[in-house]
């Protein structure tokens, strides 16, 4: 279950980081 969960959080923090990059590239575009 601890395994999941730290790879649910880093998938989480990926898109979350995706998400993140490609706002900012949209609003510098």
């Amino acid at each position: 279950i601890r395994l999941g969960k730290r790879v649910l959080r880093t998938e989480t923090a990926a898109l979350a980081a995706i998400s993140l990059v490609q706002f900012l590239w949209g609003d510098m575009v």
